[in-house]
């Protein structure tokens, strides 16, 4: 899609044209990738990151550190993430990184000798989901309000039950109508099937993020 450029100006002054906007804490391009976005948010995160290791050098507990780590810099990772997640493939892996480094700190400083590629064997430790499988769940819950709460039929047209005209092996319960396939709705399906063997989607009285997460690997 092209974008029309028109130069605006106030008297004998040009404005500078962006490429981007910010509305509710969220940046947008004229294409909705999220670059922009997703950029702005890992640089802080890590700035923060950076501010946590240098005041925590004296920390003797992984779990204070852990709950820093949630508050300051995992929320803001996951700002937003059912507008930007898996939008482009090489935006999601960039917050990834971001808990890496997070991960790497706390093998090093509470000598888990776990070695710098156990990833998920040093978030295990810590009791923490990989950022790809939480951005998942959060998908899986917002399915949940679609199913619940909202009375919109132009957008649940976009998410269908799945009727089998042959019994197979695959038991998922919602499927994406093939013109949707590539937009939100379809990755919210395919979040909900892949989480929800173990928990009621139609839940009415609500399910939480941490709910959705403990049902999944326990």
């Amino acid at each position: 899609m092209k974008s029309i450029a028109f130069r605006y100006q106030i008297g004998l002054t040009y404005l500078a044209h962006s490429p981007y906007i910010k509305d509710l804490g969220v940046f947008l391009d004229h294409g909705l990738y999220f670059h922009n976005h997703v950029g702005h948010t890992v640089a802080q995160a890590l700035r923060v990151l950076g501010l946590i290791r240098y005041i925590t050098s004296s920390f003797s507990s992984t779990d204070t550190l852990v709950i820093m780590y949630y508050a300051l810099v995992r929320s803001k990772l996951g700002f937003a993430s059912v507008a930007w997640n898996s939008v482009m493939l090489t935006d999601s892996p960039k917050t990834e990184k971001v808990q890496k480094k997070f991960a790497n700190l706390c093998n090093n400083r509470f000598l888990f000798n776990l070695g710098s590629k156990k990833y998920k064997e040093i978030l295990a430790r810590i009791n923490t989901p990989p950022l790809h499988l939480r951005w998942q769940h959060v998908d899986a819950l917002f399915l949940t309000v679609f199913v619940n709460k909202i009375t919109c039929p132009f957008i649940l047209h976009s998410i269908g039950l799945r009727v089998p005209s042959n019994i197979t092996r695959d038991h998922s319960t919602f499927t994406a109508p093939y013109c949707a396939k590539a937009s939100p709705s379809a990755r919210f399906v395919s979040a909900a099937n892949a989480v929800g063997s173990k928990i009621g989607v139609f839940n009415h009285h609500g399910i939480s993020l941490e709910y959705l997460f403990v049902s999944n690997i326990t």
